[in-house]
């Protein structure tokens, strides 16, 4: 780590719609992810989730400075890549591909943090025209060594992909990682072609499994994850970047409907007392019915 780099920085403004009437809905959250180790800093502070009083959209504060996050997402890598890379959601992108294919047949796409590029493979299989764009090396080489896919290596910017134009952009678990989400949607709609969709998976923090265990949500294990979106604040986003909601969806992130009921009304309460009233140590529950599926159209 750099001498005098800024580690946190406070957010006082909503990032979707830049109101500054804020209340506190979780205080104090803890994160127990390794990304502060991994950076060889080891004060680990608290931060709450703010919401929005004017478009209900909640984010992290104080969060990791972004010159932090670069660092780590660049030159370490993030925790979601270090074990071997398994494409371990096939069904469920499976079925997202079915609901694209209903809306755009064919065409130029783009997964903006396309990870290890199992997706991008998956469509490049229905013959539609692929590229990807992931900051992680290791996740990037992957993709286009082992899965020989057009991926580039870094952040996407107006000159990632210059003079082109995508009928399909996806960002699945990507945009809850973002500190400057409207800046990334209008890009978004810069490269989109008219009539093109964009398709966002992403965590509901009004999900009844969020609801249920409020700071203990999976969602607020890593530092990774700054904003928590919902359907309001979501489609918010879009409204402002000139894109129009067409779909949005309650689903789980992975697994089955008995795998997912398991989890929220069995699993993870025998976690909470296993681990709290047992073994004293914080524990996050884990996921369950608790993403969202939202499609949008350039206008």
């Amino acid at each position: 780590m750099s001498a005098g780099m800024v580690i946190y920085e406070s957010i006082n403004h909503c990032l979707v719609c830049s109101s500054r009437e804020l209340y506190v809905l979780y205080p104090e959250i803890t994160h127990t992810c390794g990304i502060l180790n991994s950076l060889g800093f080891k004060e680990n502070i608290s931060s709450s989730v703010y919401r929005c009083k004017d478009c209900n959209h909640c984010f992290l504060s104080p969060r990791l400075s972004e010159e932090t996050i670069t660092n780590y997402y660049h030159k370490l890598n993030s925790e979601y890549f270090d074990k071997t890379p398994l494409h371990t959601r096939i069904d469920e992108d499976k079925k997202v591909l079915e609901k694209v294919k209903s809306l755009k047949e064919s065409g130029k796409v783009l997964e903006i943090g396309c990870g290890n590029g199992f997706l991008l493979s998956l469509l490049r299989n229905e013959g539609y025209e692929t590229f990807g764009i992931e900051p992680s090396p290791k996740a990037a080489d992957f993709a286009k060594y082992s899965l020989n896919l057009n991926v580039v290596n870094g952040f996407l910017n107006i000159d990632s992909f210059s003079n082109m134009k995508f009928d399909i952009i996806f960002m699945m678990d990507v945009i809850e990682h973002l500190y400057q989400p409207n800046d990334m949607l209008k890009l978004c709609s810069e490269y989109l072609a008219t009539g093109g969709i964009i398709v966002l998976l992403t965590g509901n923090v009004d999900s009844l499994n969020a609801k249920i265990w409020r700071e203990k949500w999976f969602y607020f294990y890593s530092w990774e994850h700054i904003s928590f979106f919902n359907k309001s604040s979501i489609s918010k986003l879009l409204s402002r970047n000139n894109i129009q909601t067409l779909s949005y969806e309650n689903i789980s992130h992975s697994g089955g409907f008995l795998m997912n009921f398991f989890t929220l009304f069995v699993k993870n309460f025998l976690i909470y007392i296993y681990n709290f009233y047992w073994k004293r140590k914080y524990k996050h529950s884990n996921l369950a019915f608790d993403h969202m599926l939202v499609i949008g159209q350039k206008l």
